[in-house]
């Protein structure tokens, strides 16, 4: 649960450690008394300072630099139109709630009675057990030494049913070092149909999709239009539409030692071509056709760490043939930010 708190924000500045300071902002704010109350004997509330991950802080010294004129006249319109971009579309909020999302999704310790408020886009409110508090403390030091983004590389091969209980046993999923994901790949090669390499880009603790497939549009009902100054009703079909093919959801985050947590929502989707149809009959007897699509989907939730060069496969069935799996292979890399070089090009590492 997450709650939305707002606070007097010169009591912001400093980190929170003193428990009188706590009761000071439980009076002024009933939300964060919540957050304290709701916590165990064994929790502790702290204010933690995010801004510099969140981009908060860039944002105020710009708000600081237009209101106080610290720039030229055409700079500080170009400045300003920036500044009125980042708060209409959120992406602070965005960024912020990225941040928190990671911590309730990844944190390692037992998260019961983890509490977090969010009373600005560079501030988070913890309420949690000293465990929690450390690896928090641990994966916000991850994130600021994580210059860079997670690069996404994925491959899906069609096999025999069974292949991938032969190949790992018969689970679904396994986590592969840097050699074992090399013969697998060696493997698959030889004995597998591949489907689709995609791969995307992301920020971390930020969510990345990706769509290979088809909309496919079908008539799902009729509503009743009634012209205007008219006695007269007409039935308008009701458009929607099906997703089929590959989907992709992921959220990766950094957490020391330069091993990803990775978060991977992965989807295959077919659909019965032509779709049924069914005949009725609306108002006085007009004649409709609704169309009745069949979807069969095939669906993988995994989360997992990830060393650097290590991988994780997973299977499913083929929702297409009986006769077959799927096996898809991901690997997140870490790829560092771009840096001038002494030739005036970029290095980019991995």
């Amino acid at each position: 649960m997450m709650y939305a708190l707002t606070i007097v924000p010169f009591l912001l500045l400093a980190p929170q450690e003193d428990p009188a300071r706590v009761d000071v902002l439980r009076a002024i704010d009933p939300a964060l008394t919540a957050v304290g109350e709701t916590a165990a004997q064994d929790r502790r509330i702290r204010i933690l300072d995010v801004a510099d991950l969140t981009g908060a802080d860039r944002l105020d010294a710009l708000r600081e630099a237009i209101e106080n004129d610290l720039l030229d006249e055409e700079v500080r319109y170009a400045a300003l139109g920036r500044y009125l971009d980042l708060i209409e579309t959120g992406e602070m909020d965005t960024r912020v709630q990225g941040l928190v999302e990671a911590i309730e999704t990844f944190c390692v310790p037992n998260t019961a009675g983890l509490r977090i408020g969010v009373p600005s886009p560079g501030v988070l409110i913890v309420a949690a057990s000293e465990s929690v508090h450390t690896w928090i403390d641990q994966f916000l030091a991850a994130m600021r030494g994580f210059d860079g983004q997670v690069l996404i590389a994925i491959e899906i091969f069609k096999v025999d049913a069974g292949t991938a209980a032969d190949v790992w046993g018969g689970r679904t999923g396994v986590l592969l070092d840097e050699a074992h994901l090399g013969d697998l790949l060696v493997t698959l090669e030889g004995a597998a149909e591949r489907v689709n390499a995609p791969a995307v880009l992301t920020n971390p603790a930020q969510h990345a999709s990706l769509v290979v497939g088809e909309q496919i549009a079908y008539v799902k009902d009729y509503e009743f239009t009634v012209l205007p100054g008219r006695d007269v009703e007409i039935a308008d079909p009701v458009i929607d539409v099906i997703q089929t093919g590959t989907s992709i959801d992921v959220i990766a985050v950094p957490v020391g030692d330069g091993r990803l947590a990775v978060e991977i929502q992965y989807a295959e989707a077919r659909a019965e071509t032509p779709f049924r149809e069914f005949t009725t009959t609306l108002g006085v007897g007009n004649p409709v056709t609704v169309q009745l699509p069949e979807l069969r989907v095939a669906k993988v939730n995994a989360r997992f760490e990830l060393d650097p060069g290590a991988a994780i496969a997973m299977s499913v069935k083929d929702p297409d043939d009986e006769t077959k799996d799927i096996i898809v292979v991901m690997k997140a890399s870490r790829i560092e930010a771009q840096r001038g070089t002494d030739g005036g090009g970029t290095d980019q590492r991995r």
